[in-house]
C-alpha cells in the first residue's frame, strides 16, 4: 500500500536530513521539530494524515533519551479531551538495526481511532513515525510498511 511511496520519498528525505553536509539547515533546533512526510490514504479516512514522519532535537529536553521522548508522546495523548487510552507503551522496536520505542494508543471519540508512534534517535536526531487508522489491523499494515526504510551512510 505505502511501499512505493516509502521507496520513492521517505528514504531520500531521511537520508538528506541525517547526512546533509550542512546540519544547521537539515536538523531541527529548539523545540520546533520538522515534519518530513505526511501521507493520507485515498480516499482519506479523516483530515489527520495516516502517516506522519517528523524529526526533533532531543538535546533541548530534560530527558534526551528516546524513551523520554516516547513518554512526551504518551503524556500529550493523555491530555486531549477526551484523553487517549494507552494500550501498550514503552516497547522496544528494532528498526533498521537501531533501538526505537513504540507506543500504541486509542482515542475513543468522536470516532474510535487507533494510533501508534515509533520513535528513536539517529545521528543525534529524534525521528518519529506516527500512524493513525480506523483499525488495529490497518495500523499493523502501516507499521510493517516502514520495514522497507533503511538508515545508512552514503
Amino acid at each position: 500500500m505505502l511501499t512505493h511511496l516509502w521507496n520513492d520519498c521517505l528514504y531520500g528525505a531521511i537520508e538528506v536530513l541525517i547526512y546533509s553536509t550542512n546540519p544547521s539547515t537539515s536538523l531541527p533546533r529548539g523545540k520546533n521539530g520538522r515534519v518530513l512526510l505526511l501521507l493520507w490514504k485515498t480516499p482519506p479516512d479523516f483530515e489527520k494524515p495516516n502517516v506522519t514522519i517528523q524529526t526533533d532535537d532531543p538535546s533541548v529536553y530534560p530527558d534526551r533519551t528516546s524513551i523520554g521522548y516516547l513518554h512526551r508522546i504518551e503524556n500529550t495523548a493523555k491530555r486531549y479531551n477526551p484523553p487517549a487510552k494507552i494500550v501498550a507503551g514503552g516497547r522496544e522496536y528494532d528498526f533498521s538495526g537501531i533501538k526505537f520505542y513504540r507506543v500504541d494508543y486509542q482515542f475513543p471519540e468522536p470516532t474510535l481511532t487507533f494510533n501508534t508512534a515509533i520513535t528513536g534517535q539517529v545521528g543525534n536526531c529524534e525521528i518519529t513515525f506516527q500512524f493513525v487508522a480506523r483499525t488495529q489491523r490497518e495500523i499493523e499494515t502501516f507499521v510493517q510498511s516502514i520495514n522497507a526504510v533503511r538508515f545508512s551512510k552514503p
